[in-house]
C-alpha cells in the first residue's frame, strides 16, 4: 500500500555513511547527503574486487577502515544493474548474475560485522525492479531474499530493502525521500511518485456457487509476478 510521505526534511543519520555502487545515482547521492550535513564517502566496487571478479573482504575492511570505520552507522549497497534483458538469460548465466551479486553483498555484511563496532552499522541494500507487479529483475529479487535472511539473524543490522522503479531512472532526491521513511519501515518500493510497503489486508470472498451453477473451476493467471494476478475461473 502507498505510504504517506514524512514530513522530516532529512534522513537520521547519527554517524558517517558509505555508499558503495557504481553510476550516477551513487555520486548524486553522494552529494546528496553531504548538502544534508551527513559525512559521506563513496567506494567504487573496482577498488575492492579481487583478480577473480569477486570482492576482496581484506580490501574493503581496508577501505572501510580509511573511511573512518569506528564512527561508521550507515552502509548503502547499490545493487548493480545487469547490462542483459534477465528474461532472454539461459538458466546457467540467470544463476551466475544472482551469484555475482548475492556474493557481493553477503561479503559486504560479513565485514560490517568484522567491524566489531559497539553499534553494527545499518545495511541499505538499493535494487531495481525487484518486487511487486512490475518485477523485472529477477538477480535483485534474491538480494531481498538475502536481506530478509540477515535481518532476522543480526537484527542489530537493521537491513532496509529499497526497490526503485524498473520503469525509470530514479534521481537522488527521490531515493533520499524513500530513505526517510524508512525510519519505522524495512521494506520499501518506489513506484512514480509513490513509495509502497509490505502490508496485510482483508480478502473480500468470492460467493459460493449455487446449485446448478458450474462448479469446475481453474486457475488463470490474469497478471505475471504476482498472487493477486491468479484468478479462479469457471470452466
Amino acid at each position: 500500500m502507498p505510504l504517506q510521505a514524512d514530513s522530516k526534511d532529512s534522513v537520521e543519520m547519527p554517524g558517517a555513511c558509505v555508499l558503495y555502487g557504481r553510476g550516477e545515482i551513487v555520486s548524486s547521492l553522494s552529494a546528496l547527503l553531504e548538502k544534508n550535513c551527513i559525512s559521506c564517502a563513496t567506494i567504487q566496487p573496482d577498488k575492492v574486487h579481487a583478480a577473480n571478479g569477486g570482492l576482496d573482504d581484506g580490501a574493503l575492511l581496508q577501505k572501510l577502515g580509511k573511511k573512518g570505520a569506528s564512527a561508521l552507522s550507515d552502509f548503502i549497497y547499490v545493487a548493480p544493474l545487469a547490462m542483459e534483458n534477465v528474461f532472454r538469460l539461459r538458466p546457467d548465466r540467470l544463476m551466475e548474475l544472482e551469484a555475482e551479486s548475492l556474493g557481493e553483498c553477503m561479503r559486504i555484511a560479513q565485514a560490517l560485522l568484522q567491524l566489531n563496532l559497539e553499534k553494527t552499522p545499518r545495511l541499505w541494500i538499493v535494487t531495481r525492479g525487484a518486487q511487486g507487479p512490475e518485477l523485472s529483475n529477477v538477480p535483485h529479487s534474491t538480494l531481498w531474499g538475502f536481506g530478509r535472511s540477515v535481518a532476522a539473524e543480526h537484527a542489530e543490522m537493521r537491513v532496509v530493502r529499497m526497490d526503485m522503479d524498473p520503469a525509470r531512472d530514479a534521481t537522488a532526491e527521490e531515493l533520499l525521500r524513500c530513505m526517510r521513511m524508512a525510519e519505522s519501515e524495512d521494506e520499501l518500493a518506489l513506484r512514480g511518485r509513490e513509495t509502497y510497503v509490505p502490508r496485510l489486508r482483508h480478502l473480500t470472498r468470492e460467493p459460493k456457487l449455487t446449485a446448478g451453477e458450474e462448479s469446475n473451476l481453474r486457475l488463470e493467471l490474469k497478471e505475471a509476478g504476482t498472487l493477486e494476478g491468479i484468478e479462479n475461473v469457471v470452466v
